[in-house]
């Protein structure tokens, strides 16, 4: 009877997950070795971050924006109603100027107009 005997020692791991596939490494030549294997997770995690940030300064950037649109509808809407009430006043003070000339007209329609004649006896005696 023959026996024999085999053994298993891992050396790298595959680990899969939804973003990709990893081979790491269970023993380590160098410290390099190492830290190559570690560059491509703080790239993702750098990446990652990076696009977080421009994100939020994106959604600031569209926040301010909106904010400003909103001041410059308010004031336009503000300087329309002032357009409107100065409008009014203005059509106001024309309707008064109008009924004061009014009256004086209708006073010189209503005067009557007397005359006076002086009749000259002498005149008609030559």
């Amino acid at each position: 009877m023959t026996v024999a005997g085999v053994t298993i020692s891992p050396i790298a791991f595959l680990v899969i997950q939804p973003s990709g596939v990893k081979l790491m490494p269970i023993n380590h030549a160098s410290s390099l070795d190492k830290l190559l294997d570690y560059i491509p997770d703080l790239i993702e995690k750098t990446n990652s971050m990076m696009n977080r940030c421009m994100q939020n300064k994106k959604e600031e950037t569209e926040k301010i924006l909106k904010e400003m649109q909103n001041k410059h509808n308010k004031n336009m809407k503000k300087q329309e109603e002032d357009k409107e009430a100065i409008e009014k006043k203005i059509e106001e003070e024309v309707e008064k100027v109008e009924k004061s000339k009014k009256p004086k007209q209708d006073e010189k329609e209503n005067k009557e107009e007397t005359y006076e004649f002086e009749y000259d006896k002498t005149m008609e005696d030559e």
